[in-house]
């Protein structure tokens, strides 16, 4: 199926210019069809990743990781909104368990390429948001 979808996206790009692509009247249509999901993907692209996040990300990582293991001493961590998982990369290089929780399917491929544990995770429509988490005790 993702070969299937990935060549009709190459097709698309092909035969439909990107000014027609890229209009208010198409990115609309694509939104009502494809849903809040494809909106999501369609800012949250691979090229804004490159462009904006991977290196400011890959540069920070390591003095937060250092920051996060002297405060707290972590044994796992659970990152919400993990992005590329270059904090958790750096986390794990630390010794620590590592977990990402992300929605943006260009990050979540950065993520594999780490090979991090990190699952699609829409914190906005989860029915109760870490209900894979144990609960505390004084609930």
């Amino acid at each position: 199926m993702t070969t299937i979808n990935a060549g009709s996206r190459r097709i698309y790009h092909l035969l439909v210019p990107r000014t027609i692509r890229d209009s208010r009247a198409v990115t609309w249509l694509k939104g009502t069809l494809l849903g809040a999901s494809w909106r999501h993907n369609a800012i949250y692209t691979p090229a804004y990743y490159e462009a904006e996040v991977e290196g400011p990300a890959v540069r920070a990582a390591p003095r937060i990781a250092d920051s996060i293991v002297a405060e707290f001493s972590p044994k796992s961590v659970v990152d919400v909104g993990c992005g590329t998982g270059a904090l958790l990369e750096a986390l794990r290089g630390k010794g620590c368990e590592v977990f990402g929780l992300e929605y943006a399917d260009a990050a979540l491929g950065y993520c594999r390429t780490r090979d991090l544990h990190a699952i699609k995770f829409d914190l906005e429509h989860a029915p109760r948001p870490f209900s894979c988490f144990p609960r505390s005790s004084d609930e």
